[in-house]
């Protein structure tokens, strides 16, 4: 019983302190105009790398559909592949990936992300599976929607223009 409570007790206060700790707008702006050229690249080299898929992402333990688990890069548990299998899939040098983790590392984003024609990096995610929040900046080369998602107790937006925003949301 005291361990059950103990973990309420925990849960509660973790996700109130990453609430507490959320970007609000003034944050999003300062972050955007801080690395606006690194985001600028990423979006231009994610588009580049992955004009023909329809998802596609990439991070230090990500490529496309590959993850790095304990036993190395594999698109299923188990069974593991060398990087240099997934850089080939999609046709990525290491050179290649390598910038994209420099820029992400100066951009201090975690993982650039690309579904359709839009790109999103993620440049915040704290908290636990039911209660936390996360922080994107999202380009897209239609207008940019931008709203708030039913579930968010927190929600922090800017559009920066019509091509780009960022966003915060916590639940």
């Amino acid at each position: 019983m005291r361990i059950i409570i103990f973990v309420v007790i925990a849960f509660i206060n973790g996700c109130s302190k990453n609430i507490d700790n959320a970007m609000n707008e003034q944050d999003l702006t300062a972050e955007f105009l801080k690395h606006k050229n690194e985001y600028k690249l990423l979006v231009e080299m994610i588009n580049d790398d992955a004009s023909s898929l329809k998802q596609f992402e990439v991070a230090s333990d990500r490529l496309g559909k590959y993850r790095v688990y304990d036993g190395g890069w594999a698109k299923e548990y188990g069974k593991y592949v060398p990087i240099g299998s997934a850089l080939e899939e999609y046709s990525l040098t290491e050179v290649r990936y390598q910038m994209y983790l420099d820029l992400l590392s100066g951009a201090e984003a975690s993982v650039v992300e690309r579904y359709g024609n839009s790109v999103s990096i993620a440049i915040s995610a704290t908290g636990f599976v039911f209660g936390g929040c996360l922080t994107k900046i999202h380009y897209s080369p239609d207008k940019l929607p931008l709203e708030k998602p039913s579930w968010a107790q927190i929600y922090y937006q800017v559009q920066y223009n019509e091509n780009w925003g960022g966003e915060t949301k916590c639940n």
